[in-house]
């Protein structure tokens, strides 16, 4: 889901507002880790426009890093702030961000739906991680 499908409805278009204001990339996933919802500061963040994204898994285009950049296991069934995250972007140089998400389970069952968040470059523009 993009931002576009979320402006449909009077709640949805107040959500809309405050993505647009972020300078974060907003996004969201399933419980098999495949996204559902992109906001367009992907593009900004990545190169990627959200339909390009929506439906892949996170572990497609990242790895999450330690602060030496040796590959580390997050949880995502619990919550996490600001996990070291390398992607490769659009244009093919590689790029950390800073993830940080909530997880959301059933209210009735209690199983693992997913999990939502944002993400925030850590490389500036000469290319060096801040």
């Amino acid at each position: 889901m993009t931002e576009q499908h979320l402006d449909q409805s009077s709640a949805g278009s107040r959500l809309v507002d405050f993505l647009r204001l972020t300078r974060d990339w907003v996004w969201e996933a399933d419980a098999a880790l495949r996204l559902t919802l992109v906001s367009r500061r992907a593009v900004d963040i990545i190169g990627y426009h959200p339909d390009e994204l929506l439906g892949r898994s996170l572990t497609d285009f990242g790895v999450f890093v330690d602060k030496h950049g040796n590959p580390k296991q997050v949880s995502m069934k619990g919550n996490f702030r600001d996990a070291r995250f390398l992607v490769t972007d659009k244009q093919g140089e590689q790029r950390c961000l800073s993830l940080s998400a909530i997880a959301f389970f059933d209210p009735h069952t209690g199983a693992f739906q997913g999990v939502r968040g944002i993400a925030r470059s850590l490389t500036n523009s000469a290319g060096t991680v801040k």
